[in-house]
């Protein structure tokens, strides 16, 4: 009912807690925008974070280069 109200208004959605593929399946099936929860990643300390979001860049520009 979320999902589709939020549609109605043209507002996306982001669904927290996700902690199995089930629940990622049926939140994609019922055309939920974003996820986030232990599916993806547990907590992380700020250093930690930060170091996953240099890997994360340094993996997509090495997809590119290869694309390319």
């Amino acid at each position: 009912t979320i999902i589709a109200m939020a549609r109605a208004l043209g507002l996306s959605t982001v669904a927290e807690h996700v902690e199995t593929p089930e629940q990622e399946k049926f939140l994609l099936a019922q055309g939920c925008d974003t996820f986030q929860g232990f599916l993806y990643s547990g907590a992380m300390t700020r250093d930690d974070f930060e170091e996953a979001v240099k890997r994360s860049s340094s993996d997509a520009t090495r997809q590119l280069a290869n694309v390319a």
